[in-house]
């Protein structure tokens, strides 16, 4: 996602985190420059933050973890609201944004910690749980 966001930002300079590679006397420049935070938040933050924060069954849900029988819920045991399941893209997001060694702390973050929460999840006061299977049932 660091790299497809520098190509839709469509202006270069300024970047608000870069990192440059120089290989075989070519230099690379990768970064996220303030339009390109911009079209993140509104491309992937706000829907990711709308599909997962809905009311209702799915609420806490995509299709993958509806699959996997895990959902999201706020540490109250409430169903996750769209504005803290879009603070939390956001943060997981911009763990990753930086270079990615922040993101990779992330998800091994949760390797050590006795419930299995990232930090994207302490931060925003969230955990995943798992579900029951979902009844398949066959129509005529």
């Amino acid at each position: 996602m660091f790299w497809e966001l520098h190509a839709v930002s469509f202006t270069r300079g300024d970047f608000a985190f870069h990192l440059t590679i120089t290989s075989n006397f070519v230099q690379h420049v990768y970064g996220l420059n303030p339009l390109g935070w911009a079209v993140w938040l509104l491309v992937v933050s706000i829907p990711w933050g709308l599909l997962i924060g809905r009311s209702g069954p799915g609420n806490g849900q995509t299709v993958g973890m509806r699959a996997l029988n895990i959902r999201i819920v706020a540490d109250d045991g409430h169903e996750l609201s769209a504005i803290r399941a879009m603070g939390r893209c956001i943060i997981q997001g911009g763990l990753w944004i930086l270079f990615a060694v922040p993101g990779v702390i992330d998800v091994v973050w949760a390797l050590f910690d006795r419930e299995s929460r990232t930090l994207h999840d302490l931060i925003c006061r969230t955990h995943v749980v798992r579900t029951e299977p979902a009844r398949r049932t066959w129509s005529s």
